[in-house]
């Protein structure tokens, strides 16, 4: 009987273990990392009128969608896309937001 038991609690215990790190594991997926689009991409989604706030900070160009529930004034840090200006040598652009 007693073996019964021993066997049972281990049973319990493998469950509550599995479980938590299903848990952790889910919870770290749901922190999606932001896209990151050419410049291309950045001017197309600009011309498409999916985004609705920017911000440049020397080479460095992040942003939001419209659709998105971030805060834009966190943008610095929680953004939904970043523009990879590595091989851009003119960042000059004009838009009518």
């Amino acid at each position: 009987m007693k073996d019964n038991n021993t066997l049972r609690g281990l049973v319990v215990f493998g469950v509550l273990i599995a479980a938590t790190v299903f848990a952790v594991i889910s919870m770290n997926g749901l922190t999606a990392s932001p896209d990151e689009l050419s410049y291309n991409e950045f001017l197309d989604s600009i011309e498409s009128g999916d985004v609705s706030a920017i911000n440049i900070v020397e080479t460095k160009v992040t942003g939001l969608y419209k659709d998105t529930e971030k805060d834009i004034e966190n943008i610095s840090n929680d953004y939904d896309f970043l523009v990879n200006t590595t091989n851009v040598t003119d960042l000059e652009a004009t838009w009518k937001l």
